[in-house]
């Protein structure tokens, strides 16, 4: 039978983490469960270089009985309003939306069938990819 024990800890690592715990802005369990730690081996931490004199800082959140899924990071580039020089007849409905992409241009209006806008969309998406 194999050994599933992990190995210990040494004390300026769990100072290190607790640290690092308490200044993410999560809570102690979000964190935790993030981190693969387990909840109570952190608490275990905390309490035992409390009993030290460590210099332990306070939970950010306190401890959430639900914690909050992980949220994914997604980047996204912010590109500057530019407007055509020309006017264009379709830009005078204030609902119009228009996609421009090279040299194509996609203007959705509030008429525009919404299941055409989608297949548009998932093709798009697939030439894309």
């Amino acid at each position: 039978m194999a050994n599933t024990r992990k190995s210990r800890v040494p004390k300026e690592e769990q100072l290190k983490l607790i640290n690092e715990c308490r200044t993410s802005g999560m809570t102690d369990i979000d964190w935790c469960r993030e981190h693969g730690i387990a909840v109570s081996t952190f608490y275990y931490w905390v309490k035992q270089l409390r009993k030290e004199a460590a210099q332990i800082p306070a939970p950010a959140y306190g401890h959430s009985e639900n914690p909050r899924p992980k949220q994914d990071v997604v980047p996204i580039d912010i590109v500057p309003e530019r407007f055509p020089v020309q006017h264009t007849p379709y830009l005078d409905n204030p609902h119009t939306l228009e996609i421009i992409l090279g040299s194509a241009t996609i203007r959705v209006t509030n008429e525009t069938d919404p299941r055409l806008l989608s297949r548009t969309l998932q093709i798009l998406k697939g030439s894309l990819c």
